[in-house]
């Protein structure tokens, strides 16, 4: 029987080798997980911009910061289709804030609707300040809701939410200025489709004005050169904005402009270049609105 040529001392050596490399391993990993939980902290801190931060930046005071936050109303509506949130995803959340449709005289309000990306929410609208300053800056005539519609919502679902979003009067049920950013455009693109080939769909009876930001699906092939011929047709003003960095959203901004008479804006910034440039972002619907709501008169 052969014996070990492994001493005591050698073993107790090769363990405290092991042990000492286990540590360091513990202490990289822990150093790595430190390391992404500030670079998330980084991340969320420069995209997230609070409402108090947009108004102070806009010069508006903290008395109309408060007065706007006032006017918040959460809630949330039954909708026929998954497109919403629950179980059955038929609850669709949405934030409203601004005029409301039971006082004055509906064509003195301009309603205004928000979609949102794939990878945000409705509340993104509201902590990027938009939210708010959209509704000052109507002057109590802009109604603005924030939807928390999929992204895959089609535009029967759009509809549908019409009907159910005017029932509560939370919106008129007329045309609205709808805001589409990035893959939330399909919801839009869908509903053209409708208009085109059901006979029942009017374009007009849901948009009045369409503000694409990066919206992809503007450049699917599923869209051809008469679907963007029928929206130039309907005389629906669009306004198609892109960050000055995103490829692909300036390709969106130059086919709609090409083929459905849009006018272009591009602002310095990402592909979701409305959270990076909210303030901007801001002026350039509003002027836009305002301009057109005054050749309508």
């Amino acid at each position: 029987m052969k014996k070990s040529n492994t001493s005591p001392t050698a073993v107790s050596s090769s363990l405290d080798s092991i042990m000492y490399i286990i540590i360091k391993i513990k202490t990289l990993l822990i150093g790595v997980a430190i390391f992404v939980v500030i670079l998330t902290v980084m991340i969320t801190s420069e995209r997230t911009f609070t409402r108090a931060d947009s108004a102070s930046s806009r010069g508006m005071s903290a008395a109309a910061t408060k007065e706007a936050s006032s006017l918040h109303s959460s809630s949330s509506v039954p909708i026929s289709f998954p497109f919403g949130s629950g179980d059955d995803k038929k609850t669709l959340d949405f934030i409203h804030c601004g005029a409301s449709i039971k006082k004055g005289k509906m064509n003195e309000i301009t309603e205004i609707i928000l979609l949102h990306g794939a990878k945000y929410t409705k509340k993104d609208w509201v902590t990027s300040g938009i939210f708010d300053d959209l509704c000052l800056r109507g002057e109590g005539k802009f109604s603005v809701t924030a939807l928390d519609l999929s992204v895959t919502a089609t535009g029967e679902a759009l509809r549908d939410v019409f009907n159910a979003l005017s029932k509560k009067k939370v919106i008129s049920g007329g045309p609205a200025i709808i805001v589409s950013p990035s893959a939330s455009g399909k919801t839009i693109m869908d509903l053209i489709i409708n208009a085109i080939t059901e006979n029942d769909v009017t374009l007009g009876d849901y948009l009045k004005i369409w503000i694409p930001v990066a919206s992809p699906a503007v450049l699917s092939a599923n869209y051809d050169g008469k679907t963007f011929d029928f929206l130039k047709k309907q005389g629906i003003p669009i306004l198609a904005i892109n960050g000055n960095q995103d490829r692909m959203g300036k390709k969106v901004t130059e086919k709609l402009m090409e083929l459905s008479g849009a006018r272009g804006i591009e602002i310095e910034g990402s592909h979701a270049v409305y959270l990076d440039e909210p303030n901007e972002f801001v002026e350039t619907v509003v002027q836009y609105v305002q301009g057109i709501d005054n050749e309508e008169r």
